[in-house]
């Protein structure tokens, strides 16, 4: 019987789309770890302190993440792809008042 042969990645489909998507997954988990590894570093040095940790609890839910949100539903990359984004007044049907 012939041996096995050797798996190569230019043999797999789409091997450029697994190492696309291992690189985004590794780059969520390294800003978790960073940012994570950035707090424990901050609150054990004692400039983290409750007051402080509630005052960016508070800035980080009213304002970056509404601001990520409508960043998420326009979906434009912008200056990186070299597109002009289209306005979220544009994309709703009826205005934000």
């Amino acid at each position: 019987p012939e041996a096995p042969k050797a798996i190569h990645l230019e043999n797999l489909e789409r091997p450029n789309m697994t190492f696309a998507i291992l690189r985004a997954a590794a780059a969520s988990v390294g800003t978790a770890s960073a940012m994570a590894a950035s707090g424990a570093f901050l609150r054990w040095e004692g400039t983290m302190t409750a007051q402080v940790s509630k005052g960016l609890s508070k800035i980080s839910m009213t304002c970056t993440m509404p601001c990520l949100l409508f960043a998420s539903a326009i979906g434009c990359r912008g200056v990186v792809a070299g597109e002009e984004c289209t306005r979220l007044r544009d994309m709703l049907e009826w205005p934000l008042l």
